[in-house]
């Protein structure tokens, strides 16, 4: 029996002995998945109170343990993205694929992007965020920004308001809409909106790049003073002012008791400023706008001469529209005859366009006119659904002088940017444009874009481009003038005092195009003269010399005569103009005659600088001519 029973005995001890390290795998197997299960639930712990550094640490031990696991590089990405290691969260994200990837990793990949500068990519990532999780608060926040950055304010508010209905989030939603209003020019409505922003509680949700605090003391007091309440500004100033002297503080103090008519305080303050206005000629004034016919009581020649420039002609409002000349006859469209344009006009002057495109017919009765008429006129008008379209035909008339007399011959022809062949039958009436379209193009054209949309406020009586809008609000120096105060600070901005790149910015503001940048290899360059001509030589090497004012007065019309603008160039480069000493008002602001003089042409050291230098470009836009601002040698087809 004992010896039946040895064989069995030695089998199960043998299985025994072999199970123990079979036990024991599974046993280690068992607490280690415990344990990298606890490291993500630590991960996501530390993350969700915001201590990026642990979430950090606990992510990478679970990946010691599994190097491929999604959650734990996810959270890894993230805290690193959170601790401003942007490139190795980015190069996490590249190795999951964008299938991986959660609403929060979009959020914090968005915000990366940019820190980065790339604002397009950061809103296509952010929008995708929304689109996994429309609750995710914190990516709409982000993507608000993003549109008021990318100045597409009509986006940025509708995402502000819808922001503003989650709790913890009022506050924030709340400084963006009232930046919108301020940028809108409704300062009244903007400083409502930060007031209540402020005397909400302190937000505690996370959000990098949130000011502290919400909205600055500085910001609500330019808001309250625009709007012409400068005893509500004092309060938040005087205590901004309680620490070290600030001179912005200070020169805005001097601002709401200037607009108090507390003018004894006024030059008390103004002490305080430094240089501060000096250092900043081109600032607008915080302060209402009173429209260019405050202007001329006391600038009556300036302004007559403005006002027959073709800055005060580059816009005709719907009441004008009686002497925008009109096709009196159909007009067959440029690149499909078989596209039918006719123009009439109702009994109230109105003018309406009908489009017959495609079988079908489509209408919209024009708004506005952009242009000054003698060089090209383009039409803006609203279908019945309310619409705004930019119509497909402009005027780009043909100036025939007979005598004394100048006559306009019209010549209508496909406005500029359109495409030659619309995709859709309906563009054969014009191109779509949202609300901020329609701002945009408002805001080159007129004093202020808002006024004029909304016929509110002083600047909706300016013809086009007024006084304001270069030299900023009006009122404080209307106030200044009332009490004999212009000499020691006339309180409105000064682009004569500005140096060179300040005054080139100026001009760019409509001079170049809005939102991208020129490239020097885009062929329609030439067409944004802010932007090119900071890429001569003549500019950069002038230190601040050379600005548009160089050769242009904005008061009135450019020149026409080459002549003239040959002796600006030969104010350097002639041998017989040496450089004369002129007290500089700043640094970087000079004369022409400071700058040594240059280098002498030696094909024609007299004339010809023109033609070989700054070229007439045609072809950027129908029956147009731009001059070349970047001024540099032109080789011709041979190279030479």
């Amino acid at each position: 029996m004992s010896q039946r029973r040895s064989p069995f005995l030695r089998r199960l001890a043998m299985v025994l002995l072999l199970g123990i390290p079979v036990v024991a795998g599974l046993s280690w197997w068992a607490r280690s998945r415990l344990a990298t299960t606890e490291d993500m639930v630590r991960a996501r712990a530390a993350y969700d109170r915001e201590d990026w550094e642990q979430s950090e640490e606990w992510s990478r031990h679970r990946l010691k343990a599994a190097h491929d696991d999604d959650e734990a590089l996810r959270y890894l990405a993230r805290s690193l993205i959170r601790t401003g290691r942007d490139d190795a969260g980015a190069a996490i994200y590249k190795r999951l694929g964008v299938p991986a990837m959660q609403a929060e990793d979009l959020c914090v990949l968005g915000r990366s992007l940019l820190r980065s500068g790339k604002r397009n990519a950061a809103r296509e990532v952010l929008e995708g965020s929304l689109a996994l999780d429309p609750d995710h608060d914190e990516a709409r926040f982000e993507l608000t920004r993003v549109y008021l950055n990318l100045d597409r304010q009509e986006d940025a508010r509708r995402s502000a308001v819808e922001l503003a209905r989650r709790p913890g989030w009022e506050s924030r939603a709340e400084a963006i809409l009232g930046t919108i209003l301020l940028e809108q020019n409704d300062p009244d409505a903007a400083a409502n909106t930060w007031l209540r922003a402020l005397s909400r509680p302190r937000p505690t949700v996370h959000a990098e790049g949130t000011p502290t605090p919400i909205v600055p003391a500085t910001e609500l007091a330019r808001a309250l003073l625009r709007a012409g309440r400068p005893g509500e500004a004092i309060g938040p100033l005087r205590e901004a002012m309680a620490g070290a002297p600030r001179p912005e503080v200070a020169w805005l103090l001097s601002r709401a008791d200037l607009q108090r008519k507390d003018f004894g305080a006024f030059r008390d303050d103004l002490k305080q400023t430094a240089s501060f206005r000096d250092e900043h000629p081109i600032l607008p004034e915080p302060s209402p706008y009173v429209g260019t016919a405050a202007c001329s009581p006391c600038h009556a020649d300036r302004v007559r001469t403005q006002w027959a420039s073709r800055h005060a002609q580059t816009f005709t409002r719907s009441r004008d529209l009686g002497k925008v000349p009109v096709p009196d006859r159909p007009v067959h469209d440029p690149a499909d005859a078989s596209v039918i344009h006719t123009f009439h006009r109702d009994d109230q002057g109105r003018i309406h366009q009908e489009t017959q495109a495609g079988g079908k017919v489509f209408q919209a009765v024009v708004q506005y006119a952009f242009g000054s008429g003698d060089r090209g006129m383009t039409l803006v008008g609203r279908e019945p659904n309310g619409q705004a379209r930019e119509l497909r035909l402009s005027d780009y008339p043909e100036m025939i002088s007979k005598g004394a007399e100048v006559h306009h011959v019209p010549q209508w022809d496909r406005t500029s940017g359109h495409p030659t062949v619309p995709p859709k039958a309906d563009e054969y009436l014009g191109q779509p444009l949202g609300a901020d379209d329609v701002r945009r193009c408002l805001l080159c054209h007129v004093t202020d874009p808002y006024s004029v949309a909304e016929q509110r406020g002083p600047c909706a009586a300016d013809r086009a481009i007024g006084c304001e809008r270069c030299h900023g609000p009006g009122h404080n120096h209307v106030l200044a003038v009332e009490g004999k105060l212009q000499a020691i600070d006339p309180a409105i901005a000064r682009p004569s005092m500005a140096t060179g790149p300040e005054i080139v910015q100026l001009c760019s503001g409509c001079h170049n195009p809005r939102g991208r940048d020129v490239l020097r290899d885009d062929p329609l360059a030439a067409r944004f003269q802010g932007a090119t001509l900071t890429w001569s030589r003549c500019y950069s090497e002038s230190d601040g010399a050379l600005n548009c004012l160089t050769c242009h007065d904005p008061h009135r019309n450019a020149s026409t005569s080459k002549e003239y603008y040959e002796a600006r160039c030969l104010e350097c480069h002639s041998r017989s103009q040496p450089p004369s000493e002129v007290a500089r008002n700043r640094p970087g602001r000079r004369s022409l005659r400071e700058v040594p003089t240059r280098t002498v042409c030696p094909v024609n050291p007299s004339n010809g600088c023109l033609g070989c230098h700054m070229p007439a470009v045609q072809g950027i836009v129908p029956h147009s001519t731009f001059t070349d601002h970047f001024i540099r040698v032109h080789k011709d087809e041979s190279g030479s």
